[in-house]
């Protein structure tokens, strides 16, 4: 999960959620809202307790599998989390905010929460691709065109006096040696 949104107003996450289930519920449309299996314990009751006076709010428990409401659900709606990736693949409507997979052509961004208001609108135009796999196609050669190679993993109980863990981190050393540098360049600010 990426959480570095350009707007901050996104990052009130208990807000956002509530503006998309308000609006989306005034549209007529049914939201379920699942949370993510790991944040449970960590997200704040007040958030449940919030959407469940919601008429339009069913609210799903963490252990139903996320691709089972992707194969009942023609929209979904995720901040930058991996399961907007899903649900684009699977030919949904995919709402997202600013995650390092999304293209204007594939998904449709909310960058703010000012445009959560116009999401219906956006929802009506929405079209899925008439070549779901040629799309799939374009979706995964954009991830794997901006990914690092590597496993990111290497470095858990990483031991430097055996050789297979020095092969294992190798290529991921390589690429961080070779994108890092691009982006801890000072950033000019505008005067």
């Amino acid at each position: 999960m990426d959480y570095w949104l350009k707007s901050r107003d996104m990052l009130a996450h208990n807000d956002v959620v509530m503006r998309y289930c308000e609006v989306l519920g005034e549209a007529g449309f049914r939201s379920f809202v699942k949370d993510h299996p790991l944040q449970f314990g960590f997200r704040q009751r007040e958030l449940f307790a919030r959407l469940s006076g919601l008429p339009s709010v069913t609210l799903v428990p963490y252990e139903v599998p996320a691709n089972l409401l992707i194969s009942k659900c023609g929209v979904s709606v995720t901040f930058t989390g991996t399961i907007g990736f899903q649900a684009a693949l699977s030919g949904l409507c995919s709402v997202v905010t600013e995650p390092y997979y999304a293209t204007e052509r594939h998904f449709l961004q909310i960058l703010s929460v000012g445009e959560i208001g116009g999401l219906v609108g956006r929802l009506e135009g929405w079209r899925p691709p008439d070549d779901m796999d040629a799309a799939r196609r374009e979706m995964v050669g954009h991830l794997a065109a901006i990914s690092v190679e590597g496993d990111y993993f290497t470095w858990q109980k990483f031991d430097p006096e055996k050789q297979a863990a020095r092969d294992a981190v190798r290529s991921l050393v390589r690429s961080l040696n070779r994108y890092l540098p691009a982006f801890l360049k000072p950033r000019k600010t505008p005067a």
